[in-house]
């Protein structure tokens, strides 16, 4: 099933819940990795849901997708899931496409 996020009313740019800002915060701008269990315990610091893990996972996909609308140059990346092992996650520059007028000038 895929939802479509709309932008809101009269704003060029997506807004984030107040869980997303606190998961944008948690992860470390310089591209070092933080496993999923101290995001949890960052994010979710006063109250923690009882599906805690697949509450993040949500909120990570739908911050990845909204940078990606916003035309942010950041993206989230991510470590593939292994069992019971936590992923980590990380944030990496996403890389401009290569323009003809670029290329000409090499």
């Amino acid at each position: 099933m895929t939802r479509k996020i709309t932008r809101a009313k009269n704003r060029k740019i997506m807004t984030f819940s107040p869980v997303e800002q606190r998961l944008l915060a948690a992860i470390p701008p310089r591209g070092g990795y933080i496993t999923s269990t101290s995001l949890i315990k960052k994010v979710y610091a006063d109250e923690m849901p009882f599906h805690a893990r697949n509450s993040l996972n949500t909120a990570i996909r739908s911050v990845a997708l909204k940078l990606m609308i916003n035309g942010d140059p950041r993206r989230i990346e991510r470590t593939r899931q292994a069992g019971p092992h936590p992923i980590s996650i990380r944030f990496v520059r996403r890389r401009r496409r290569a323009t003809a007028a670029a290329m000409a000038a090499e």
